[in-house]
């Protein structure tokens, strides 16, 4: 409505220019004084031609202006409309997307649990490549699973494979195996192989691992309480805060195992390899390391309360703020061992090598447990306790000697 407006007053415009022009130009002979020359009246009339035009051009142009307004609005308005189109198009594709891809994930998840179930029937199988190939299913669906629920389930139907296949021997004296069947060695090599993920549960308990590799494994929070693990190679491993109660460790390597925190209550670990290990925070109390390799280990703040640990070898070790109390200690080797903190209340110190020790700062030390163990004056003590009288004494002594073989 407002374009047909201005249209209408542009052409009024024009109309009253054309008809001033004219109206000027009809009465110009009559104001025009005889006297003017013809040159002046042409000038006056190109003049009002010139307004006329220019009124027209401009009219002209106006209208252009306005049909290049209203053709860029309508370009405007068409291209927001092409962009709802793609808007809506794009939402679409995406919801489409989103359909196709919670429908792969629900196919694949149906295939991950078609292929579980298949292969833990495998497990049962009574053919052992069967089994083994069942082992390497699981294994196979644990590592490329995004299901961490499912690794999980993996590996404890393996660690349940393995506690049926291998129960300890009856005490009556029924039959002992000790030669682990393939299929067994299989699923422990995939335990081993695996990687650790949140929530797992790996229970090896009350079975009989004797022999068993393995070492570098990472078994933390692993439940292998009454566990027969006799000679087993556990070098390297990671057991921290493992259960380990009442299990069988004799002979075993634990040669630099993580320990820490670890439950060896009533443990039985005499004559293992305990060379570097970490033990600390750990619980071996009631636990027998008789002629344990404890060299170098770290004991700090483990608890070995009435362990026995007679004959054992703490060359080196770390025993600071370590619970000793009733432990027997009967001719262990604890030179240069680091006591500070420890408290050796009621420990049996008989026979024990304290050459080198650092006791200084220890707590519940006697004087009669001092006289009873073997040591010298490398020995540093805790306030208020003396040198035995048998304790040789070093130092100045032997530097005499020294200069007098020397002169």
């Amino acid at each position: 409505m407002r374009e047909k407006t201005k249209k209408v007053l542009w052409v009024v415009l024009v109309v009253v220019g054309v008809a001033v022009v004219a109206v000027a130009l009809a009465w110009i002979p009559f104001l025009v004084p005889q006297h003017q020359t013809q040159l002046e009246t042409s000038s006056k009339l190109l003049t009002g031609l010139a307004i006329a035009v220019g009124l027209i051009v401009a009219w002209r142009r106006s209208v252009a202006a306005e049909k290049s307004a209203e053709a860029s609005l309508q370009s405007a308005q068409a291209s927001l409309k092409s962009s709802e189109v793609a808007e809506m198009s794009a939402k679409a594709a995406q919801t489409n997307a989103e359909t196709a891809l919670k429908t792969a994930q629900v196919s694949a998840q149906t295939q991950e649990s078609e292929r579980f179930i298949e292969a833990t029937r495998m497990l049962g199988d009574k053919n052992l490549r069967v089994r083994i190939g069942g082992i390497y299913t699981l294994e196979s669906l644990a590592r490329y699973s995004e299901d961490e629920k499912q690794q999980v389930a993996v590996f404890e139907v393996l660690c349940a494979f393995i506690r049926e296949a291998r129960p300890l021997a009856e005490p009556d004296g029924g039959e002992d195996t000790l030669e682990m069947s393939q299929d067994v060695k299989v699923a422990i090599e995939a335990i081993r192989r695996r990687e650790r993920v949140p929530g797992e549960h790996i229970d090896l308990s009350n079975i009989d691992l004797r022999g068993g590799d393995l070492g570098k494994t990472n078994l933390q929070g692993a439940i292998l309480k009454g566990t027969n693990l006799q000679g087993a190679i556990l070098k390297g491993t990671n057991l921290k805060g493992a259960n380990l109660q009442q299990a069988n460790l004799q002979q075993a390597n634990l040669q630099q195992a993580n320990l820490q925190q670890a439950n060896l209550c009533k443990a039985d670990l005499q004559g293992a390899d305990l060379l570097g290990a970490n033990l600390k925070k750990a619980s071996p109390w009631e636990a027998n390391l008789q002629q344990a390799n404890l060299m170098c280990a770290n004991l700090q703040d483990a608890n070995l309360w009435e362990a026995n640990l007679e004959q054992a070898s703490l060359l080196g070790a770390n025993l600071e703020q370590a619970s000793l109390q009733a432990t027997n200690l009967k001719e262990a080797d604890l030179k240069d061992v680091h006591l500070q903190g420890a408290s050796l209340y009621g420990a049996n110190l008989e026979g024990t090598k304290l050459k080198g020790a650092r006791l200084k700062g220890a707590k519940s030390l006697t004087q009669s447990q001092l006289d009873s163990a073997t040591g010298d004056h490398t020995t540093t003590l805790p306030e208020g306790l003396e040198y035995p009288a048998d304790w040789p004494e070093l130092g100045p002594t032997f530097g005499v000697v020294s200069l007098q073989s020397g002169g």
